[in-house]
């Protein structure tokens, strides 16, 4: 027995495949029997990128038989000898499976993006909580004289500061190395 939220995927899948059956079915007196399964591949085509590769097979079943059966020549059986009809059958087949392979791997693509940006979001959140943690840090720094005269000597760097006028009031070691 399948979890509830698996059996509302197959619910899910039954009806975007019996809903296109319907649209064929309005659509029957222009399309004929010509372009047969265009509804059903649409079908097959939301289901694979919305809901999973089990749930588009279901929907390309459905969709084969209900075409078969409803519209095409001899219509209302579910078997036909013309080969034209067969290779129609293996083509939407075969582009079903292609698009239920697509559409899984498309939607694991887009989990996978979605995690990605939501640990790109905490890590953005986490910086800037880090950020404005430091900023009494850096005044303190600033406003301690000693504290930052100790800093400023040990920087591997050349540091000079000047007064407004621009003559220069201090140097630190490496200056003079």
């Amino acid at each position: 027995r399948l979890p509830a939220p698996f059996r509302g995927d197959y619910a899910v899948a039954v009806a975007v495949a019996v809903a296109a059956l319907g649209i064929r079915g309005l659509l029957d007196p222009f399309l004929g029997d010509g372009v047969p399964f265009m509804i059903s591949i649409f079908a097959v085509m939301t289901v694979s990128t919305t809901i999973g590769f089990y749930p588009t097979l279901l929907a390309l079943a459905i969709g084969m038989v209900g075409t078969k059966y409803f519209f095409l020549p001899p219509r209302g059986e579910l078997w036909s000898d013309d080969p034209n009809m067969l290779v129609a059958f293996a083509m939407y087949v075969t582009c079903g499976v292609v698009f239920a392979g697509f559409g899984s791997r498309l939607r694991a693509v887009r989990g996978r993006s979605d995690r990605h940006r939501q640990e790109l979001v905490e890590q953005r959140q986490l910086a800037r909580d880090a950020a404005l943690n430091l900023r009494p840090k850096e005044v303190e720094l600033v406003e301690s004289p000693a504290l930052f005269a100790q800093m400023v000597e040990l920087m591997p760097m050349l540091v000079w500061m000047t007064d407004p006028d621009g003559k220069t009031r201090f140097f630190n070691r490496r200056w003079y190395q």
